[in-house]
């Protein structure tokens, strides 16, 4: 071979050999990179890559405390996610998001924060209390009773783990245990929030409505600036008609927490039960602004039109809130009552037999398949 020849071939292998070093670089890099991630297995809470960055979490973990004492309850939870990040091991920042996920309405998000705080540590008592919180909160009451009394079992003494276990034992309606239990976290931490609001919310499902309003004051004394607080307050006086005191709960939980859709919507089913159907239609216009994938102001929409006979917009909505939740059979059942009024008769008897597949013991499709018969 030639000297014009090697020269020509070296010219050509140069430039493989230099990419060949930058892909060999770029691997490394991002082998660095991701190794956190891959020793986690999962990738993170959602599957992302969450790997740390060399920026102290500390400041992010305090901020997100400051945050829930104030009451700003999604920026303490944008603050704890942002400390987890930062640190992917830092088990105190997945337990207070936990917690704030929760707080806002996003229990399966609490959930896959709160499993993997007590895969970071199996045996922290508050990371396995404020998972059985999340469990509870995302209905499934088996998994959260089971959490809880893990938690208890490290530590005999602990006031949150015993107030999440009974309000699943409430939900569940195993009443006695969870009197018992929520009586239990309030004698060892008098002073626990979420054991007075939970004693409260025991006494509520048992229908002592007095004794849940002192539970929920008191613990509206200890969390003043916690808006969640005062929605629980509130629904006990909407329960007990006493419309002025339920409409200002609301109104403070709107206050503190204006991002968070249900004070918007637990006063609009005040105005509703009013009769004040153009407030209840603001209020749930505003809760869906809020949060445009919340179905219950979806509904109650659909109910304020229909009520007023105002059936074609009422329509839009009930077939939005039966598309958000097609195994609810009573949204299905509305969905036909309203195409009935609109002498849309085949399609209205869909409607109904579709909500007595889901439910046949309800009355309000029974009627409604009944009313169809022969009609066309």
């Amino acid at each position: 071979m030639g000297r014009r020849a090697r020269k020509r071939r070296g010219r050509l292998l140069t430039p493989i050999i230099v990419l060949f070093v930058l892909g060999a670089i770029f691997a490394a890099v991002y082998f660095v990179v991701s190794l956190p991630v891959l020793l986690k297995g999962t990738g993170g809470v959602f599957g992302e890559a969450r790997a740390p960055l060399e920026v102290d979490d500390t400041p992010h973990l305090a901020l997100g405390l400051e945050h829930m004492r104030a009451g700003r309850l999604h920026e303490a939870a944008r603050a704890f996610e942002s400390a987890t990040r930062l640190d992917p091991q830092n088990v105190d920042a997945y337990v207070q998001w936990t917690r704030a996920l929760a707080l806002t309405n996003q229990p399966s998000q609490a959930v896959a924060a709160g499993e993997w705080a007590v895969r970071l540590d199996p045996r922290n008592v508050l990371a396995l209390a404020y998972l059985a919180q999340a469990y509870d909160w995302n209905g499934e009451y088996d998994k959260a009773i089971r959490t809880a009394l893990k938690a208890i079992e490290i530590d005999a003494r602990s006031a949150p783990a015993y107030a999440f276990l009974a309000e699943a034992y409430a939900d569940k309606t195993e009443w006695e245990k969870a009197l018992e239990t929520a009586r239990k976290a309030v004698q060892l931490d008098d002073s626990s929030i979420e054991a007075h609001r939970t004693l409260g919310y025991v006494m509520e499902k048992q229908g002592r409505y007095q004794e849940a309003i002192a539970e929920y004051e008191r613990a509206i004394e200890l969390g003043p600036n916690l808006g969640y607080l005062y929605l629980y307050l509130g629904s006990v006086h909407r329960g007990q008609r006493r419309d002025d005191e339920a409409i200002a709960a609301f109104r403070k939980a709107i206050e503190l927490q204006p991002e968070e859709p249900r004070g918007y919507h637990s006063l609009g089913l005040v105005y509703y039960n009013q009769k004040n159907y153009a407030q209840a239609i603001d209020m749930f216009e505003r809760a869906l602004l809020a949060a445009p994938l919340y179905s219950p102001p979806t509904e109650y929409l659909g109910w304020s039109y229909y009520v007023q006979k105002e059936y074609e917009k009422a329509l839009g909505y009930f077939q939005r809130a039966a598309e958000m939740t097609p195994g609810n059979a009573t949204r299905q059942a509305a969905l036909g009552w309203t195409l009935y009024n609109l002498q849309r008769y085949p399609e209205a008897r869909a409607a109904f037999q579709k909500a007595v597949q889901l439910d046949p013991t309800l009355a309000l499709a029974k009627d409604g398949l009944a009313a169809t018969e022969g009609k066309e």
